[in-house]
Formats: structure tokens, C-alpha cells, sequence
């Protein structure tokens, strides 16, 4: 796995996807990043970075690699079909736990201001590539667990990583079983839903250690 790609998830910007990089560099020989929005701006350039790569993805980044041909993809906190107004709550939630400093797992204040300033400003820069696939349903009507299916029948497998505390997608216990089933099992690892950019050194050594267990 010396070649990496990274994808970044909704609202993440340019800053949080250079500190995963950064992170990803520390493990990996080379690392080239994408913001969601720079991927789906640039897909013939994404596709091709992707194509026999390790693909790294943060949650709405999973659902944009579908013309790709990685390698392996290891798949954090990606899409399961929900109810858009319940996303709506999670994000609600999840940004209550930003303001208060409710979030544990070793996120600072520091890490956490960083957070809010990347994403304040990339969906200030690029609304209309964030909001859209929130509204008409890309993002809710995605099933990653249906997609690591398909993609191992191509020979790609997927490793789906969901934290403890993600206030997002939690996958219910038939969702494991059919994961289960079809070759692509769930890893449950400590954290919530935005754990990947927040922490991202601490979080991609726990997700190699689970991975490689």
C-alpha cells in the first residue's frame, strides 16, 4: 500500500484534507488529496490519481469513486440510507458537540477551531457542490454497504470503518450481517463521525492496527 489517494467528505475543506494527507504520509510512501469538491470537479484527474491506488475516503467521499479503479479502499464513517432530516439532526448534533467541547478521543481545541474554519470556509466557497447532493438524496440514498458489494465483484475490496459515537450512520445489526455476508465486515473503531480529520495521525494508526489484525 505505498500509493494513496485521499477523497474528503462533505464540507471538509482543503485545510483538513492536507492534515489527513499530512497524516496519511507518515504511514504511506505517497499521498495525493482531493477535497470532495476538487474530486468531483476534477474527476478525470481524481479517476486517474485513483486508479490502482489505495483510495481513502471520509464519509460523502465514498459515494464519488465509482468510476474509479482502486486498488483497496478504506471506507471512514461512508453513507448508509437515512432519512434526510435525520442527517440534519446528526449534523445538528454534531455541531452542538463542536461549540460545547463535547467531543472526546484526544481532539483539542485547537483541532477542533481548525475544523470549523475549513469547513465554515469551504462551504462558503463551494455551496452549490455541497448542498446539492445533500438535497437530492445522493448522500442519504447511498448504501456503502451495497457499494463494497459491487466493487468486490470487481475485485476491489472495501474496508468500512464506523466510529462508536458517530452521530451520522450507525449500521444496524442486519446491515452488519449482510456486510458480513458479502465479504466486506464492519470495523468499529473509537471515535465520532468527523474523528478521521479531527485526530487524523491517532485515527489512521488505530485503523491500520484493526485493519491488519
Amino acid at each position: 500500500m505505498s500509493r494513496i489517494v485521499y477523497r474528503g467528505g462533505f464540507g471538509n475543506g482543503q485545510m483538513m484534507a492536507d492534515r489527513v494527507g499530512d497524516a496519511l504520509g507518515d504511514f504511506f510512501e505517497k499521498v495525493e488529496v482531493f477535497t470532495d469538491t476538487s474530486a468531483s470537479r476534477n474527476s478525470t484527474d481524481f479517476r486517474k490519481a485513483a486508479d490502482g491506488a489505495v483510495l481513502v475516503t471520509h464519509s460523502k467521499g465514498y459515494t464519488g469513486n465509482r468510476d474509479a479503479s482502486p486498488e483497496e479502499i478504506i471506507a471512514f464513517s461512508p453513507s448508509i440510507p437515512s432519512k434526510r432530516i435525520k442527517l440534519f439532526g446528526g449534523a445538528l448534533i454534531k455541531s452542538v458537540r463542536m461549540l460545547s467541547g463535547e467531543l472526546t478521543y484526544g481532539a483539542s481545541k485547537k483541532d477542533i477551531l481548525l475544523y470549523n474554519s475549513s469547513s465554515a470556509g469551504e462551504l462558503l466557497r463551494h455551496p452549490i457542490g455541497n448542498f446539492i447532493p445533500l438535497i437530492n438524496g445522493e448522500i442519504s440514498q447511498t448504501d456503502s454497504i451495497e457499494v463494497a458489494r459491487q466493487t468486490k465483484e470487481a475485485g476491489i475490496h472495501t474496508h468500512l470503518l464506523y466510529f462508536a459515537d458517530d452521530e451520522m450512520y450507525q449500521p444496524s445489526s442486519s446491515q452488519r450481517l449482510i456486510a458480513w455476508a458479502n465479504g466486506t465486515p464492519i470495523i468499529d473503531a473509537p471515535g465520532v463521525h468527523d474523528q478521521l480529520v479531527l485526530t487524523p495521525h491517532q485515527t489512521i494508526r488505530t485503523a491500520l492496527d484493526l485493519i491488519n489484525s
